[in-house]
């Protein structure tokens, strides 16, 4: 069976958030091991010190020369464009029409500046738009529509 002290490495090694507050002394190390007593679902007064005592320990060692992920993080997408879009929908269409009222539907949305993306498949075809084309996009599809989910998503 694996020791308190143990525990709760593995517990802060899973969370590199709290890792990356550890090692620069941006937390309350009595609430931290109160969450992982809770977590973990281990009570006792004496459970709670040898947590307490151990993630101070974990700080000690890991302040000397860790890396941070928020510093790796900001590497990273240092020369990445992301952007973020809410209210978008994705449209599975079943592939048994003629694509000519989808171009122009996507010449539509492209003209006004707007999401449009379509993955052409064997059997469908994935649309990934702006919510705001929904009903359009029902109206000209009917038959056609086999799911329709909302998403957040990165690009």
């Amino acid at each position: 069976m694996a020791t308190i002290t143990e525990l709760t490495k593995k517990y802060i090694d899973s969370h590199p958030s709290i890792r990356d507050c550890l090692t620069t002394g941006l937390i309350n190390y009595s609430a931290l091991a109160r969450q992982i007593r809770d977590d973990l679902n281990i009570s006792s007064k004496s459970t709670m010190e040898a947590v307490l005592i151990a993630a101070r320990r974990y700080a000690e060692r890991a302040g000397n020369g860790e890396k941070l992920n928020e510093k790796k993080i900001r590497e990273i997408l240092k020369g990445c464009n992301v952007e973020v879009r809410n209210r978008v929908v994705t449209i599975i269409l079943e592939k048994n029409f003629y694509t000519d009222n989808l171009i122009e539907i996507e010449k539509k949305i492209k003209k006004e500046g707007e999401l449009f993306y379509s993955v052409e498949g064997l059997k469908v075809i994935t649309v990934i738009t702006s919510e705001k084309y929904l009903e359009e996009i029902k109206k000209a599809f009917k038959i056609n529509i086999l799911n329709v989910s909302f998403q957040l998503i990165c690009i």
